[in-house]
């Protein structure tokens, strides 16, 4: 029978996506946004009108992570340096040393840029948000820097700042004739630089598409984390992140059951000396030692911070069932479940039923150490590692 819980279902408010194929592209950069792989790229995050990015000569545009983007020449140069850098954490700059992209075309003369060359590269060679630079010299009137973003049969759609010098941002959509035309009048692509790896976008409707570590789609953390966020057990760790790697803290996981228990408020306090009734996690540590789900640390300390191990996991999840009353309990032969592992000897004893129980409902397995299959009883867990659990216990039928 699938266990049944009651939670907040929270909903994030999300951008509207610009499509990257097709021919409805808007151009009014008050309102759109390009997506590239699983990056949101507003166009009011870049400056318009007047406020182009850098002056000509070698300038620097800052990054928010304290970095900059190296603008050498053009304006335009230095804007589809940032977009690259936003798209793919890699500055598109070899004056500033950067790395983590290649040359997947350079130095085409005019001669060779006909439709059916241009539709052969971007049909096979080049992804959506490479950098194509035209014209003959970085620092030239006649050079041009754009963000291709998608193609079809009759257009090519780039992403440009300061077009043909007219301070501004704007997708532009041209024929192949025009786009080869236009290429031609600068007289070479100079390259078109492509990332060594490109993210793998989440699911649609993910919800976790606007967290920026959130598990790719074929990462073995998604669906964990998908349903921890979906069903509200999980909130961000801050407005763009998710954290799947970040260790568990004991106040985490009492939190998660407190969530998925009805968020119900509790009579009296919690006993813990370093929980204040102002912590965040407050109410489920109370509810939690009330129903003697936690019992604590020793010397009255409930120790919130504490990343929480395996076994611990087991035990407090085998108290929670235990406390809704959602199974019958049955034998055990803890010595005999354990037994088969080599650091069995590691695991608590107040531990050892409860982690048999969860190694036998498949909640916890062991794990590969070398060439062993090892308890590692007391390892701390991850978040993605806590939410892969919770996957399969709240669906186990």
């Amino acid at each position: 029978m699938k266990r049944i819980f009651s939670v907040l279902l929270c909903f994030s408010l999300f951008l509207s996506l610009l499509p990257v194929s097709g021919a409805a592209f808007q151009t009014d950069v008050e309102n759109i946004s390009v997506a590239v792989g699983s990056v949101t790229l507003p166009l009011a995050e870049y400056p318009v009108g007047s406020k182009c990015i850098g002056t000509s000569g070698s300038t620097y545009y800052p990054l928010p992570d304290g970095g900059r983007v190296c603008v050498y020449g053009w304006e335009c140069y230095g804007f589809a340096r940032y977009v690259f850098y936003r798209c793919f954490g890699v500055v598109d700059c070899t004056y500033a040393g950067g790395k983590g992209y290649y040359s997947a075309v350079s130095d085409v003369p005019a001669s060779d840029i006909t439709v059916s060359y241009l539709k052969s590269i971007f049909g096979s060679k080049v992804l959506a948000g490479a950098h194509i630079r035209v014209g003959y010299d970085t620092s030239a009137s006649n050079g041009h820097s754009m963000i291709y973003l998608a193609c079809d049969e009759d257009y090519i759609y780039t992403y440009e700042g300061n077009y043909d010098h007219n301070c501004g941002v704007t997708v532009n959509q041209r024929t192949w004739q025009e786009f080869a035309d236009y290429c031609k009048k600068k007289g070479r692509i100079e390259f078109i630089h492509m990332p060594d790896h490109y993210p793998t976008p989440p699911c649609e409707g993910c919800p976790g598409a606007g967290f920026s570590d959130m598990p790719a789609s074929d990462n073995w953390a998604h669906p964990g984390m998908h349903f921890m966020l979906e069903t509200g057990l999980f909130a961000g760790t801050s407005a763009t992140t998710v954290s799947p790697n970040m260790k568990m803290s004991r106040a985490m996981l009492v939190t998660v059951l407190w969530r998925m228990a009805g968020a119900q408020e509790s009579d009296g306090a919690s006993g813990f000396a370093d929980v204040s009734p102002t912590d965040w996690f407050a109410p489920a540590a109370q509810w939690a030692a009330n129903a003697g789900i936690v019992s604590g640390t020793g010397e009255g300390l409930f120790s919130p911070e504490m990343t929480v191990t395996r076994e611990q996991i087991a035990v407090i999840l085998h108290r929670y069932v235990t406390m809704q009353e959602q199974e019958t309990e049955e034998y055990l032969d803890t010595g005999a479940i354990l037994g088969g592992y080599p650091d069995c000897n590691r695991v608590s004893g107040w531990a050892a039923d409860d982690l048999a129980w969860a190694i036998c409902k498949g909640l916890l397995s062991g794990k590969q150490v070398g060439e062993q299959i090892v308890l590692d009883a007391m390892a701390g867990a991850t978040r993605a590692e806590v939410a892969a659990i919770f996957l399969h216990f709240c669906t186990e039928e």
